[in-house]
Order: C-alpha cells, then structure tokens, then sequence
C-alpha cells in the first residue's frame, strides 16, 4: 500500500511469496511538448493525439515489374476532405472518454479524445506542390473564428496534423 508520486521509474526490492498482487496507477494529464519550429503537439500517458483529417480513399491499381497489384494488394491515395490547416487558440484540454470497442485503434470510435479550441492559419504548400503541406506554417494569425476540435489518439486518425503552433493574437 505504498503510494508514489511523480517518478521517471520504480524499483520493487522483494522476495515474493506464492501469489501476490501489485497494484500500479499510471496518472497523467494531457500536456503540450514542444517540436521543432514552434510547434506543438499533445501527449497523454503514452499517447500522441492528433487532429483527423476527412479523408476519401481512393484506390490505385497498376503494374510494376510485370506484377499486377490489384485488389486487395493495391495501394490506396488518401484524399483530404476536410480542413486540415489550424493551431492551438489556447491551453485547454478536455478528455472524452469513450468505451473500448474491439477496434481499440478505431478511426470510427476512438476510446479517448480531447477536445481543444482552434482556427484556421495560412499554413500554405510546399514549393511546386499543392498537395504537400509546408514543414511549418507561412502565418500563425488565426484567419477563422475559434472552433472546438476533437485530436484523436495518432494511430487512430489515418489522415491527420499532428504537430501545429498557437495563434498568435
């Protein structure tokens, strides 16, 4: 019954006796970490959260090598559907907790996601494409009004932003 706070690791020194229990409590809040080029994304205990992206999948069936790779062994173009270019308006962070489906990774119903404000920026594209987004945003000035977002855990959005900075107001 021993309880310990805020510690990188621990260490249990015992010689165990038959059958006997362990009780381990992970606590964490959901924290912002700083990336590269003023940008942040959010963790929470071992998870990455993203923001999910609409996407449509479009298929691509073709030939290399004289191998045809059709149908199920094709490769898929996710297409965005949504908008995809937003920052962080604040440091609020919310978790929903939803029941654990059988598809604990699930694009559908994530177990867990946090709900946090945010507007729109002019990220912009890489040079000569209009497909790929710059490796950092052309502005931070929000360019829409703030709007709650869900980021969902990294593995479950197929399509996603996972690091974006704070407006600038």
């Amino acid at each position: 019954n021993k309880e310990i706070k805020k510690t990188k690791y621990i260490t249990l020194n015992k010689v165990w006796k038959n059958k006997e229990n362990i009780s381990l409590k992970l606590m964490d809040e959901p924290h912002f970490v700083k990336r590269p080029y003023n940008l942040y994304t959010i963790e929470y205990g071992p998870l990455v959260f993203a923001l999910p992206i609409d996407t449509t999948y479009e298929k691509h069936e073709y030939v290399k090598d004289n191998v045809l790779y059709k149908e199920p062994y094709c490769n898929y173009y996710l297409l965005p559907n949504s908008s995809w270019n937003y920052g962080f308006t604040n440091k609020k962070i919310k978790v929903i907790t939803n029941k654990i489906n059988d598809v604990p990774f699930s694009s559908i119903y994530p177990p867990i996601t946090l709900k946090v404000e945010m507007s729109k920026i002019n990220w912009g594209y890489e040079n000569g494409y209009d497909c790929i987004s710059r490796y950092k945003p052309m502005s931070t000035k929000a360019i829409s009004d703030s709007e709650s977002k869900l980021l969902y855990p990294y593995g479950c959005a197929k399509l996603r932003m996972t690091e974006m900075p704070f407006i600038k107001k």
